[in-house]
């Protein structure tokens, strides 16, 4: 006697589909006892400190200006620019940073346009490349320009007018002291 194949296809694909509910169910899943939590793998403490560390060090990567100025981010993860004013003498002073934070990132511009508020007016400044060790005009890092609107000035707010740093262009940033 030979039994046909689909009452047999049947019976398992109900099997399939009663297994496949009841392991589906609405009921919460039993807490794990202590003895199968204490069994967990633990990752080494080397290895917990050192991905600490690794996010300590990208969260805060430009929280310290280096040269004691204001840091604004250039796009995001693209660079930083770092604007120092120095009161006393009317000089205002942008350096380009790296993504990180770091000094010495290098653009193709002569010069950086700044718009200062000051005493309720706008200055425009042309700062120009103040090339550091081994940069020059046109591949700098450091912008400098002085005016006597800037003397003494404790508080105000620059815009940085057209920055373009590695291949990106940022217009109209915002920097505000103290």
């Amino acid at each position: 006697m030979t039994v046909p194949a689909w009452p047999v296809r049947r019976v398992l694909l109900a099997l399939v589909v009663a297994g496949s509910v009841a392991a589906c169910s609405s009921e919460p899943a039993s807490e794990p006892d202590a003895a199968s939590t204490a069994e967990a793998p633990v990752a080494p403490k080397a290895l917990e400190e050192a991905t600490a560390k690794v996010f300590e060090e990208t969260e805060t990567h430009a929280d310290q200006p280096p040269h004691g100025g204001k840091i604004v981010p250039l796009g995001a993860h693209v660079a930083h620019a770092e604007v120092v004013l120095v009161p006393d003498t009317g000089e205002l002073t942008v350096y380009i940073l790296d993504a990180e934070g770091q000094p010495g990132q290098r653009i193709a511009q002569p010069v950086v346009l700044v718009d200062v508020e000051t005493s309720g007016r706008t200055v425009r400044l042309e700062l120009a490349a103040s090339p550091l060790d081994g940069e020059r005009s046109g591949d700098a890092s450091r912008f400098t320009a002085r005016s006597d609107d800037l003397l003494r000035m404790a508080e105000g707010k620059a815009t940085l007018r057209w920055v373009g740093v590695n291949g990106q262009v940022f217009s109209d940033v915002v920097v505000s002291w103290p």
